[in-house]
């Protein structure tokens, strides 16, 4: 039980407690490793962001960071592009790109459809696959 203050009274009120989930199971984010194996984050396209940076109208996931040495970073994958496809299917968020990852680990392989500023351009990159 505990107790509150709620308009000037005392009221108890019964809590249950519970494990909180963590982000990533709260998210759908990728696990930690295939994150590392990719070299690079994405987070949901926003309003703000679209405008920042150009993509008005445009659907997909905006890359938040890459790593230097990552296969993703050789091959033109920079913080700011926007990945519209895996393997040319459309991915409108964060939740839908995760999903295409998965299934893409299944081949060992993933085809992103990517836009840099005016360019867009595709992205071969190799998987393991689990």
């Amino acid at each position: 039980q505990m107790v509150i203050m709620r308009n000037g009274r005392r009221k108890k009120i019964n809590l249950n407690l519970a494990t909180r989930p963590s982000t990533a199971e709260l998210t759908g984010a990728l696990p930690q490793e295939t994150q590392k194996e990719l070299g690079f984050s994405v987070e949901n396209l926003t309003d703000e962001i679209a405008a920042q940076y150009g993509y008005k109208g445009l659907s997909g996931v905006i890359v938040t960071s890459v790593d230097d040495d990552s296969q993703a970073a050789e091959k033109g994958i920079a913080p700011g592009a926007l990945i519209m496809e895996v393997n040319q299917q459309k991915v409108k968020n964060a939740e839908e790109f995760n999903e295409a990852i998965k299934e893409a680990k299944k081949e060992g392989t993933a085809l992103l459809f990517v836009k840099r500023g005016r360019y867009t351009f595709f992205v071969p990159l190799k998987l393991s696959e689990k």
